[in-house]
């Protein structure tokens, strides 16, 4: 993929590791475990950071969204796409991984579910950003009839689920392969 495009997906692929960075600094600084008890007992300092954290997340949707429109009406690459969107949910594994943890035994507590389902909320919403990088490329394909109509609808709801995702990526990519072998020898 062209160096100059990824730089609008790349906030995507930071997303989940921006919360754990944020949960670890927030919760294991010394200096900031006095400043982060002043924020609960003061709530007008907690609704400062929630903005924040918004403006970041859009900061992650409204480049996707840009990303996913553009390489579809310039007819980018597909397979360059397919590859990206799969190595950034390969890269995302373990932070996920660290999430679902951290938001089970935070569950436990229910002073700390509020912080569980932001965990949820955020792996949701980055699975849908990496997703949108590999149903464009689906669209893509589709576009120029380069793939049966059934086998895009099977691929585009894989993207829908957690954990299938990562496996419909890899999937896909490995059909966008053997598609371009099959192109190659024609």
């Amino acid at each position: 993929m062209n160096k100059k495009r990824i730089w609008l997906v790349l906030p995507s692929l930071f997303l989940p590791y921006f919360l754990l960075l944020s949960f670890a600094i927030i919760f294991f600084s010394p200096f900031l475990v006095e400043r982060f008890t002043a924020l609960l007992e003061n709530p007008v300092g907690i609704l400062l950071v929630i903005p924040l954290f918004i403006l970041y997340c859009l900061g992650c949707i409204v480049p996707c969204g840009i990303f996913a429109l553009l390489s579809i009406k310039n007819n980018w690459d597909e397979k360059s796409i397919a590859k990206t969107a799969m190595i950034f949910k390969l890269v995302q594994i373990p932070a996920y991984i660290i999430i679902f943890v951290l938001g089970v035994l935070l569950f436990m507590a229910i002073w700390t579910i509020p912080v569980s389902i932001l965990f949820m909320v955020v792996d949701v919403l980055s699975v849908a950003l990496t997703s949108t990088i590999t149903i464009s490329s689906i669209l893509l394909l589709l576009k120029d009839d380069k793939i049966e109509r059934k086998r895009a609808i099977l691929f585009i709801v894989s993207q829908l689920f957690f954990c299938v995702d990562v496996l419909g990526a890899i999937l896909y990519y490995r059909h966008l392969k053997r598609l371009n072998t099959v192109q190659n020898q024609e």
